[in-house]
């Protein structure tokens, strides 16, 4: 008899839960370091008022982009995992 192979693959979706939490951490790290970097470089670095005014704009532009991207990530793997309990509860845990 053929084996049925419609399961959900439960470990799976918290592995990819688990992965996203991470990629998101070091992306987060990432642009942190670089938010600080930059500002170490426009406080003790650039004599140009424009230049350092426009790379202060940039950090605030990645600052708006990384705010967001916390939450959405945070959300998301909720999601996965709300996922996986939801259809453990549907299928009785048969699968």
């Amino acid at each position: 008899m053929a084996k049925n192979n419609m399961g959900i693959a439960d470990d799976e979706f918290y592995s990819d839960a688990r992965k996203l939490t991470n990629y998101a951490s070091a992306l987060d790290n990432n642009l942190r370091d670089y938010l600080a970097a930059v500002r170490v470089i426009c406080d003790e670095a650039i004599q140009d008022q424009l230049i350092r005014s426009r790379l202060l704009d940039l950090c605030k532009q990645v600052e708006s982009v990384r705010e967001p991207l916390t939450s959405i990530v945070s959300q998301a793997s909720k999601d996965c995992k709300t996922f996986v309990k939801e259809i453990d509860k549907a299928d009785q845990f048969l699968y």
